[in-house]
């Protein structure tokens, strides 16, 4: 593509962001984007018909902004893919509303991730629970495992996206993180030092549609969200509210077509809600298995730990230096915390009948060995390796 045609689809892409069918119909109309700023002032209020306020916006001044603007990020290693690039990803395309054009950080020569593997969003609250944590991360692991490796998708943010983020890049899986401010912004400002690695790691990159120094305000999301759900085959909802950020991604799949899963959990858990009403109205399947979840997605499911491994596998590791009956101890505790996520400490005591020091105790070898995780309120969980 001649240089003067990327930048009038780059500029168009500025100026019909929020209304990209309209950009393309007018390029489609005119031939090209060069065309459409070449294009007769008469001419093109006739064509944009009731939307004359972007007339103003089709100019050489935004050409020379756009100019600029390219120049900038390309000196910063980024880039801008338009709609008519070989490597813009096929299946943002066969959307109804694509956006014009990416821009893109990566290091990745080729932007293979794109359309070279399986893509799966996986998205949810940014209050994420340490069970979603934990099941976002098997999740992520049991893709790893897969026979056919996929690309995670999600959304940069604080919770399930930086979680399905860092477990893909734990994992050796490609990532893409789809931002909603322009590509020389990450927010939040704490995950700058994640997405340098998601830019850094093989067929891995941050993607926007906003142009250069837009800042994150909250209507950006949605438009964000559109991308998530448009560039995968499938989107596994991990926890959500019935009103957020995953939510909408959910429906921006579904009004695609795509596949749609979402975990289950508690009835009175807020933050599974929304997951539990998208099961409930069959517009979602439910995940009760990572390995089952591989197979639906036809990728072919790798093998784990099962629970008989997991209990002889701590009892093997403990039986060397403790005694015969603090091993089953904590073959207890652990088979309890796998039978019941979250619990804490007391809930532990009670059901197993051990002192709650004692508890404690074992809770803290089990963790120092890497075979449970615990959060601030001693809720404990299986580490996703055995899960």
């Amino acid at each position: 593509m001649k240089r003067d045609e990327l930048v009038a689809i780059c500029a168009m892409n500025k100026i019909f962001g929020y209304k990209p069918k309209l950009g393309l119909d007018l390029m489609d109309s005119f031939g090209s984007a060069s065309e459409v700023f070449a294009a007769d002032r008469d001419h093109l209020r006739k064509v944009t018909g009731p939307c004359p306020e972007y007339l103003s916006y089709i100019s050489q001044k935004t050409l020379d902004e756009t100019e600029r603007e390219l120049e900038e990020i390309e000196k910063a290693g980024s880039r801008f893919i338009p709609v008519g690039d070989p490597h813009y990803p096929e299946l943002l395309r066969d959307c109804a509303d694509p956006p014009l054009g990416l821009y893109l950080r990566s290091d990745d020569p080729q932007n293979v991730a794109f359309n070279g593997r399986p893509s799966v969003a996986i998205v949810g609250t940014r209050d994420v629970s340490q069970y979603g944590k934990e099941i976002c991360i098997a999740i992520v692991k049991a893709l790893a495992r897969a026979k056919r490796k996929s690309v995670i998708v999600s959304g940069l943010a604080l919770g399930t996206d930086i979680t399905a983020h860092l477990a893909a890049l734990d994992c050796g899986l490609p990532t893409i993180a789809v931002m909603a401010t322009g590509i020389d912004e990450v927010y939040p400002k704490r995950h700058e030092y994640y997405a340098d690695q998601i830019a850094h790691a093989p067929m891995s990159g941050l993607v926007t549609d906003y142009p250069p120094h837009t800042p994150p305000l909250a209507p950006r999301f949605m438009r964000r969200n559109r991308i998530i759900a448009g560039l995968c085959q499938a989107t596994i909802l991990i926890e959500s509210r019935v009103k957020g950020g995953g939510m909408l991604t959910a429906g921006y799949a579904s009004g695609y077509d795509r596949e749609l899963y979402a975990v289950p959990g508690r009835m009175d858990d807020a933050r599974s809600q929304g997951c539990n009403w998208l099961i409930a109205s069959q517009k979602a399947e439910a995940v009760f298995d990572p390995e089952k979840l591989v197979d639906s997605l036809g990728l072919g499911s790798g093998k784990k730990l099962g629970r008989k491994d997991l209990v002889t596998k701590a009892r093997e590791h403990y039986s060397e230096f403790l005694p015969e009956e603090e091993c089953t101890e904590l073959t207890k505790v652990l088979s309890f915390i796998r039978e019941e996520p979250e619990s804490d400490y007391q809930t532990i005591c009670s059901a197993l009948g051990i002192e709650y020091s004692r508890v404690a105790y074992l809770a803290g070898l089990l963790e120092a060995d890497g075979f449970i995780t615990s959060d601030l309120l001693s809720q404990c969980c299986i580490k996703t390796d055995f899960s």
